[in-house]
């Protein structure tokens, strides 16, 4: 192991065990990959509606389902990831847009 990492190391020349030293690589599964991916594609998704709904919208994520409330009167929209969370405020919003907040209408003038 390396001292200042915790790192386990091999040597790279094994006919002295001396010359430079490596990490060795640790056990790695394909989930890992998926997982990361997913995790890319989370917040992917989390920018996109921010871009497009910040200030109407407050997201979070709720130990076990993520949610969208609404600024103008409350309404919580819950979902279990955030692909469905985005077509469900995105429904939401087409039946009754979000009423902007007096901040942005200030700006918009």
């Amino acid at each position: 192991m390396d001292g200042d990492t915790g790192v386990p190391l091999e040597p790279t020349d094994p006919g002295t065990g001396l010359a430079g030293r490596r990490p060795v690589p640790g056990p790695q599964t394909p989930l890992d990959g998926w997982e990361e991916h997913e995790a890319r594609a989370r917040a992917v998704i989390l920018a996109d509606m921010t871009y497009h709904w910040d200030g109407m919208y407050a997201f979070a994520w709720d130990g076990g389902e993520w949610t969208a409330t609404r600024a103008d009167n409350g309404n919580v929209i819950r979902a279990a990831d955030t692909l469905k969370l985005k077509w469900a405020v995105r429904e939401d919003y087409a039946e009754q847009a979000v009423a902007m907040p007096s901040a942005a209408l200030d700006w918009a003038t």
